[in-house]
């Protein structure tokens, strides 16, 4: 794993299928950037060749989304589109101030929308419940 260098920037994905792999491949060619990732195969059989990939990038593999989460600039959620908005959800229990999040995964806008709304948790979600592909008024 590399040292943490001045200057360093964290990027954690939450889901390290081929999509999260890619781009943490090509994150890690630059100085300057570490990558930490979670995702739900890790530390099971089924996902073994995902965390030996992971060790071979030199990716920090987390054992829980927040851990993953902790300290990063930016966080990339690279889940399937069905997994979108409760990924969302969680994530938004451990963001802080100054911390990007971004959903790279190809739902529908309007799963993506019910996403920010419950990040957002400001009631918005109910307002828009209609609109949404999915109940994002659900518990």
């Amino acid at each position: 794993m590399r040292t943490e260098a001045p200057n360093t920037r964290k990027i954690a994905f939450i889901g390290f299928g081929e999509v999260g792999q890619t781009f943490a491949r090509d994150l890690l060619k630059h100085d300057g950037v570490q990558v930490a990732a979670y995702d739900q195969l890790y530390g099971i059989p089924a996902g073994g060749r995902m965390a030996a990939r992971a060790q071979a990038l030199g990716v920090e593999m987390a054992s829980t989304a927040a851990a993953a989460i902790s300290g990063a600039s930016v966080v990339i959620s690279a889940v399937t589109a069905s997994q979108a908005e409760a990924v969302a959800q969680t994530a938004s229990q451990y963001l802080g101030t100054g911390q990007i999040y971004l959903d790279v995964n190809s739902s529908a806008p309007t799963t993506k929308r019910c996403g920010l709304y419950r990040m957002r948790g400001d009631g918005a979600c109910a307002q828009a419940r209609p609109r949404c592909a999915y109940s994002c008024g659900r518990a």
